[in-house]
């Protein structure tokens, strides 16, 4: 863990200083006895530390409004709040971090790697961009990939349909697979991969419950919860397991969440959410329901924030079998999910999870489970997490009265940037955040 603290520090710098310069400088600003070329073990932690913030930063933010788990109270989140967000509020999740900081170093590492000796850094490669590709798409639809990353050979790439990003995502999770099932490279990851040190076995269980994520949005148009649980059927992530990426202590190199608390605190815990916590009697309202500041229980300076989690999956999995008639096994997991979540939440106390599950709201045997138990605990426990966001598109449960008018949004607005200078984009005539994407019409 100090270890991976350390580096964190480190790659915030490496971000900072390793933004690229005009082509007409490249030959001035080359050193003949000193290689161009960033090594893969410097882009990866890079890449990972780049899509982490961006996930629990302005998508965490943005998203949560959307899902009501937070409440814009201040500033430009008020205006957020009330469904006013336009395209240049996102302009920085897409032009300074998900494209220039996570895209394009997942191209280079690819590009640089040798597939004799380097293979296991390919294959997280290609499931962070799997996962990366599923987040950008659930935020805007359509997006750029088959001909972005070009530069000035193709400066306005099309955008490819949500259903061919899907597709995109389905290939390069199956190539992870592939690259992982090869055993563990030569060369190989170790602190500097902030996840998981470099271990296969436990990117093997990410990359099934990643899949199974994947294949719970699909079943909104298909309905074929099946292939969830068969997405699960090799083995997911294990409990204690979690991909999650540390933060420091330092200044520097605390997480998101809480630079912002301590910079901005315009964002207060949502009302929705603290409503649910109440009616519920939940212990988890004194850490997750805690006021959004620099003494959060959960959001420290320090918190590993979670890309997956056990509790996550354990959620999808009783879904998954409630829809296919599985209601005992349904049940089970979805007991399993509420404790795995009450230590995320930091509640250790078991009478406290005994007396929460002993309510006839909670729990009260597998004949009496119902599709809005499950998600309405799977929200609770998906703190802030954007895909709380992805879910309630799903489900609609919770139910959300709109903070302003009669919709609720369905997406983020695409970049004012990318409107006015990609003549491929859509337009916000064409689309607005009350679109919804393919795989929720």
């Amino acid at each position: 863990m100090k270890t991976n603290k350390i580096f964190i520090l480190c790659f915030i710098c490496v971000s900072i200083l390793t933004t690229s310069c005009d082509k007409y400088f490249e030959d001035a600003n080359t050193n003949p006895n000193s290689p161009n070329v960033v090594p893969v073990s410097v882009l990866l932690p890079t890449t990972q530390l780049a899509l982490s913030y961006v996930y629990w930063g302005d998508g965490s933010r943005f998203l949560g409004l959307f899902s009501q788990q937070v409440t814009g109270v201040s500033r430009q989140f008020v205006a957020y709040n009330n469904y006013t967000i336009v395209g240049n509020a996102v302009d920085n999740m897409w032009i300074s971090l998900i494209y220039p900081k996570v895209l394009t170093n997942l191209k280079e590492l690819r590009a640089i790697a040798d597939p004799a000796t380097e293979f296991t850094y390919i294959g997280i490669a290609d499931a962070v961009e799997a996962y990366t590709l599923l987040f950008t798409t659930d935020c805007f639809g359509d997006i750029p990939y088959s001909e972005a990353l070009q530069g000035l050979d193709i400066p306005q790439p099309k955008f490819d349909t949500q259903q061919e990003i899907f597709g995109s995502i389905n290939d390069l999770l199956a190539a992870a697979r592939t690259q992982f099932a090869k055993g563990t490279s030569s060369k190989k990851p170790g602190a500097d991969d902030l996840v998981y040190g470099g271990d296969i076995a436990k990117w093997s269980g990410f990359v099934n419950a990643l899949q199974a994520r994947v294949n719970l949005r699909l079943a909104k148009k298909s309905g074929n919860y099946q292939s969830v649980l068969d997405a699960l059927a090799p083995g997911g992530i294990t409990e204690g397991n979690d991909a999650r990426l540390p933060y420091g202590s330092g200044s520097t190199a605390n997480g998101p969440w809480y630079q912002y608390n301590e910079q901005r605190n315009d964002i207060a815990i949502g009302i929705r959410y603290k409503e649910i916590l109440t009616s519920l009697n939940d212990p988890r309202d004194a850490t997750y329901g805690a006021p959004l500041n620099t003494d959060h229980p959960i959001l420290t300076g320090d918190f590993a924030l979670p890309f997956l989690t056990y509790t996550e999956q354990s959620f999808i999995e009783a879904e998954a079998k409630f829809r296919t008639g599985d209601v005992g096994g349904a049940y089970t997991a979805y007991l399993e999910g509420i404790q795995s979540s009450f230590g995320d939440a930091k509640i250790t106390d078991q009478a406290l999870y005994d007396a929460y599950i002993a309510q006839p709201a909670v729990a009260n045997g597998s004949a009496n489970l119902t599709l809005d138990m499950i998600m309405t605990q799977k929200y609770i426990a998906m703190f802030l997490d954007p895909e709380a966001f992805a879910d309630w598109r799903r489900t609609n449960i919770p139910a959300l009265t709109p903070n302003s008018g009669n919709q609720v949004p369905r997406r983020l607005p695409y970049p004012e940037t990318e409107v006015l200078y990609n003549n491929n984009c859509p337009t916000p005539a064409e689309v607005t955040i009350y679109t919804p994407v393919w795989w929720d019409n």
